[in-house]
């Protein structure tokens, strides 16, 4: 099941959940979502439909990164 959140800002997001792991959406992303194996907790970041995430945010994360 999903339990879909809306936070204000992704430091938020980390602040409230420390210890999970983050997958975030962009069509940017090398990766898809099916190759990943999903635990429970695991936490999908998703950014506005019309611009996505900012570059910003997924700088270093690429390995983490999902389309």
């Amino acid at each position: 099941l999903v339990d879909v959140q809306v936070h204000e800002n992704i430091q938020e997001l980390y602040e409230k959940y420390p210890d999970r792991r983050y997958f975030y959406a962009t069509t940017k992303a090398k990766h898809t979502h099916s190759e990943v194996k999903y635990e429970i907790g695991d936490m999908l970041v998703f950014g506005p439909e019309t611009r996505g995430l900012p570059e910003s945010l997924l700088e270093g994360k690429e390995d983490t990164c999902i389309r």
